[in-house]
């Protein structure tokens, strides 16, 4: 698992990071790039468009890499488990954060499986999930 805040001043941190994580895992480069990229554009919203810092947790099982980015209150959190990865009801919510330019949200849901975002009082909260393929 893999869990690190960060703000403006980190994002290429947060790339090394990730790609060091896909690395120890052994995924194949393509895979790898796509989960880069993604959270790299997660991570660069929470930034940009929230209040300039967030907080990424990756965890794996035998299918999936989930990779969450939040952002707010909900990156201070204190440590706790990892946020559902689908709605109760089973339904995936897209619900931008405000967007001036460029289609960040839109390129990391055509590279991971699923993309779930939730916006509440507290901030916002990116979902994705990758499926592990062999």
């Amino acid at each position: 698992m893999l869990d690190q805040r960060f703000d403006i001043d980190d994002l290429y941190q947060v790339r090394a990071a990730v790609a060091a994580h896909t690395a120890e895992l052994g995924l194949a480069a393509e895979l790898a790039n796509d989960i880069v990229i993604a959270v790299h554009e997660l991570a660069s919203n929470s930034v940009r468009h929230g209040p300039g810092r967030g907080r990424l947790r990756i965890w794996a099982d035998h299918r999936s890499l989930v990779c969450e980015v939040a952002d707010g209150d909900l990156a201070a959190q204190a440590d706790g488990p990892p946020a559902e990865s689908a709605s109760p009801d089973g339904t995936d919510s897209l619900l931008p954060w405000p967007v001036e330019t460029g289609h960040g949200l839109w390129l990391v849901g055509k590279v991971a499986d699923r993309l779930v975002v939730r916006l509440d009082d507290h901030g916002a909260t990116a979902i994705v999930t990758f499926v592990l393929r062999h």
